[in-house]
């Protein structure tokens, strides 16, 4: 099988040459193949998809495990630990105390007539008194302020959904400053102890009482009473109880070790979409296995072709510390962990990445188009050294052509290129991202093994070998100047397992 693969390969490969008139040596048989083998497995059914946390993702880290023990890199796992599912318990409560604090409360039905909105503190129970603070808009263009000049610091807020008149005025001004956003944050910002929401109108739909797994959670609970009126002037008693399900996703690191003051990250994520169960699928609904053979098996079939081959004298002037993250698709959760506990090969005495020289990317390598033929290279900006090295890069362009640099291209900030921005360049850590591009199975079931294309894949490999190789006795790459980020959204916070 991986013979006539290679024969296949080879002769679309001198094919195209006799076209060009041109003579290079054809591919190595041993990268070929290892390439084939390697996504053919990453991208199979029996790992269902790599979802983080899965059996499957389990599968792909103890495969690149032991690839990278096979060529002698000293390996060890980050557990990263990321939320599953948050669900509201019986243990939730509101009640009204209608005589006082120490009065025998109406309490209420969860779910029926009330319940715990994604902002909500997990874990918190508070009884004040509560103030009606109309539809909470506060709006410094139109001067509107509903809090008006009443304190509620250490006081429920009681705020109506939406905003007035909202049903015969759809198009208001206030759309922004209606949103539960924007009115928790106005209320805290105050002081409240606890937000209860009531519908400002029967008419406009009621907020989901499904919990967000990723919503950023206030310290308060944040309830939903499902209805338009108001309670006695009586204490209010919120107890929120929301039980969290938690999963734990694998990145996986070697490191070579050739005693310089530098080390270049060389990363990709071997985690994809598994079937769909965090519906971050870009086929909605779909239930079928994604194996993510572009995105990402061939990052990480690149990531251990490059393990192999970068050693001896050509790249020998720096260290090198092989990555490949889990939870990218959760959020960049894995590359967002590694940088907040970096390993011990990374730090200097007064920087915890004081050893990074710079970072080597390779996302959805394995679906070069074969008419266009261009390889992206991002987040050039974020050294001076990068387009002079890329500059130097010889190679077929019947085969492979780098995409011209635009000035969009040339820079990194979150909303171009979210990963390198939120995972290196908001630490000022150089980094150049290789990509041969989207395509319309991205995110899809329907991107499989037999869609790969290796001779564009292995020109590709080709080129970061040469950017390393003209890099290699650079010294410690100068840092360009990156684009301040308008925004900046992480889904999640990662956080520390023992």
């Amino acid at each position: 099988m991986n013979k006539l693969f290679f024969l296949c390969l080879c002769l679309l490969y001198t094919a195209g040459l006799e076209a060009q008139n041109t003579r290079v040596a054809l591919p190595n048989p041993d990268e070929a193949m290892a390439l084939k083998k390697d996504i053919s497995y990453l991208s199979s059914d029996e790992l269902k998809g790599r979802q983080m946390g899965s059996a499957g993702e389990q599968m792909a880290s103890t495969y690149i495990q032991n690839a990278f023990k096979k060529d002698k890199l000293l390996v060890s796992v980050q557990t990263v630990e990321f939320v599953k599912l948050r669900m509201a318990t019986a243990q939730c409560k509101m009640a009204v105390n209608i005589l006082g604090l120490d009065s025998i409360a109406k309490t209420f039905t969860l779910f029926s007539e009330y319940y715990p909105l994604s902002q909500s503190s997990n874990k918190d129970s508070i009884t004040a008194n509560w103030v009606d603070c109309g539809f909470g808009i506060v709006d410094k263009k139109t001067g509107k302020d509903d809090f008006g000049g009443q304190s509620i610091a250490g006081k429920i807020a009681v705020i109506r959904t939406g905003y007035f008149a909202m049903d015969e005025f759809p198009d208001s001004l206030w759309d922004e400053a209606s949103s539960l956003s924007a009115k928790i944050l106005s209320a805290t910002q105050r002081g409240a102890v606890g937000i209860l929401f009531i519908r400002g109108s029967n008419k406009i739909a009621a907020p989901s009482g499904s919990l967000n797994r990723t919503e950023k959670t206030q310290n308060i609970p944040v309830f939903f009473y499902n209805s338009t009126g108001l309670f006695p002037r009586a204490p209010l008693t919120l107890v929120s109880n929301i039980r969290v399900f938690k999963g734990e996703g694998q990145t996986v690191i070697g490191y070579r070790n050739n005693h310089k003051k530098k080390t270049i990250l060389v990363c990709a994520n071997h985690d994809h979409i598994g079937t769909n169960e965090f519906e971050n699928s870009a086929s909605i609904g779909s239930q079928e296995i994604h194996n993510g053979a572009n995105n990402n098996a061939s990052g990480v079939a690149s990531l251990l072709t490059l393990a192999h081959s970068l050693k001896g004298k050509r790249y020998k002037k720096n260290n090198y510390l092989f990555v490949s993250f889990s939870g990218e698709e959760m959020g960049a959760l894995g590359s967002a962990y590694f940088m907040q506990y970096p390993p011990q090969q990374l730090k200097t005495n007064t920087n915890p990445l004081g050893k990074v020289n710079y970072a080597l990317h390779l996302q959805a390598l394995g679906r070069l188009d074969p008419i266009s033929r261009l390889l992206s290279l991002s987040g050039q900006g974020s050294s001076p050294a990068f387009p002079r090295a890329i500059e130097l890069i010889q190679t077929d362009t019947h085969q492979l052509r780098i995409a011209p640099n635009s000035a969009q291209e040339n820079n990194m900030d979150s909303k171009t290129n979210p990963f390198l921005w939120e995972s290196f360049a908001g630490l000022n850590i150089p980094c150049l991202s290789m990509s041969s591009g989207s395509t319309e199975d991205n995110c899809r079931p329907s991107d499989d093994e037999e869609k790969i294309n290796y001779l564009g894949l292995l020109a590709s490999i080709d080129c970061a070998k040469q950017v390393v190789a003209a890099l290699n006795k650079k010294g410690k790459l100068p840092r360009g100047k990156l684009l301040t980020p308008q925004t900046s959204k992480q889904t999640q916070t990662p956080t520390r397992t023992h």
